[in-house]
């Protein structure tokens, strides 16, 4: 990407097309497609300040976590839903393609090397949702529940 914020346009675009895709309520598909620029918007900050891919990741992540657990919260909408759409643009497809394509061209080097990086791209991400939601749990005390009865 050449300008950032075609960049941020196109997380928003990224995390709003999985909202549609498993249709979730179309009226919060703005707030989808905010949890994709709130993880993009750190991933690119920590690229500019040179933390490399896992660690930039791992902010992003934690940055969409913390907006799902938040609209979750005051928009009454499903944290986990949020959640999904988020990371769509943090996951770290390219990398994982680019390494079964070299393990099929038997340039085990370079197919070592890319699945190491999406492999730390994947387990960064999912440490940062892993943080922020585990957190949120323990500290938040859960909503009240209404009695059917």
């Amino acid at each position: 990407m050449s300008s950032p914020v075609l960049s941020l346009v196109l997380a928003f675009l990224g995390s709003v097309l999985p909202a549609f895709l498993f249709h979730f309520d179309g009226r919060r598909w703005p707030l989808v497609g905010l949890s994709g620029l709130a993880g993009w918007g750190p991933y690119l900050v920590g690229m500019a300040w040179g933390w490399g891919p896992a660690p930039s990741l791992f902010a992003g992540a934690c940055a969409v976590a913390v907006w799902s657990e938040l609209v979750g919260r005051f928009a009454k909408t499903p944290a986990p839903a949020v959640l999904v759409g988020g990371i769509f643009p943090l996951v770290p497809g390219l990398t994982a393609f680019q390494a079964l394509e070299a393990l099929l061209g038997h340039q085990t080097a370079l197919a070592g090397q890319r699945g190491s990086e999406a492999l730390a791209a994947a387990l960064a991400v999912a440490l940062g949702v892993l943080t922020v939601s585990g957190a949120a749990r323990m500290l938040v005390p859960p909503a009240k529940r209404r009695s059917v009865h």
